[in-house]
Protein backbone atom coordinates (compact mmCIF):
# COMPACT_ATOMS: atom_id res chain seq x y z
CA UNK A 1 0.00 0.00 0.00
CA UNK A 2 1.30 3.82 -1.09
CA UNK A 3 0.96 5.94 1.32
CA UNK A 4 1.73 10.02 0.57
CA UNK A 5 0.72 11.71 3.90
CA UNK A 6 2.21 8.44 6.45
CA UNK A 7 -1.52 8.91 8.04
CA UNK A 8 -4.41 6.49 8.14
CA UNK A 9 -7.97 6.81 9.86
CA UNK A 10 -10.49 4.53 10.37
CA UNK A 11 -13.97 5.15 8.50
CA UNK A 12 -17.44 3.24 9.88
CA UNK A 13 -20.14 3.61 8.00
CA UNK A 14 -23.79 1.90 8.57
CA UNK A 15 -27.23 2.38 7.04
CA UNK A 16 -27.50 6.28 8.10
CA UNK A 17 -24.63 6.90 9.05
CA UNK A 18 -20.83 7.33 9.24
CA UNK A 19 -17.94 8.19 12.09
CA UNK A 20 -14.46 8.61 11.53
CA UNK A 21 -11.84 7.49 13.71
CA UNK A 22 -8.77 9.05 14.78
CA UNK A 23 -6.16 9.94 12.58
CA UNK A 24 -3.10 7.86 13.11
CA UNK A 25 0.47 8.98 11.47
CA UNK A 26 2.98 6.18 10.60
CA UNK A 27 5.83 8.42 10.98
CA UNK A 28 6.85 8.28 7.35
CA UNK A 29 5.22 9.72 4.38
CA UNK A 30 5.46 8.83 0.63
CA UNK A 31 6.53 5.53 1.33
CA UNK A 32 4.83 2.09 0.42
CA UNK A 33 3.47 -0.50 3.66
CA UNK A 34 3.23 -3.95 3.96
CA UNK A 35 -0.55 -4.45 5.55
CA UNK A 36 -1.54 -7.35 7.65
CA UNK A 37 -5.14 -7.76 8.86
CA UNK A 38 -6.48 -9.92 11.39
CA UNK A 39 -10.01 -9.88 12.13
CA UNK A 40 -12.08 -11.85 14.97
CA UNK A 41 -15.67 -11.83 15.62
CA UNK A 42 -16.86 -10.27 19.03
CA UNK A 43 -20.46 -10.84 20.80
CA UNK A 44 -22.29 -8.06 22.71
CA UNK A 45 -23.40 -8.59 26.43
CA UNK A 46 -25.50 -11.90 26.37
CA UNK A 47 -25.55 -12.27 23.10
CA UNK A 48 -23.09 -14.64 21.04
CA UNK A 49 -21.62 -13.44 17.95
CA UNK A 50 -24.20 -15.57 15.90
CA UNK A 51 -26.63 -13.26 16.83
CA UNK A 52 -25.21 -9.89 17.26
CA UNK A 53 -21.66 -9.69 15.70
CA UNK A 54 -18.89 -6.98 16.42
CA UNK A 55 -16.10 -7.47 14.14
CA UNK A 56 -12.41 -6.71 15.65
CA UNK A 57 -10.07 -5.47 13.47
CA UNK A 58 -6.52 -5.33 13.80
CA UNK A 59 -3.68 -3.71 11.65
CA UNK A 60 0.18 -3.97 11.46
CA UNK A 61 2.21 -1.67 9.02
CA UNK A 62 5.89 -2.49 7.88
CA UNK A 63 7.72 -0.60 5.93
CA UNK A 64 8.38 -2.44 1.87
CA UNK A 65 11.67 -2.48 1.40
Amino acid sequence: MHLTTGRIQSVDQWSGGVSYGEEFDLGKENSAWQVGIHCGALGHEEFTPSIISLTLLKLQFWLDR
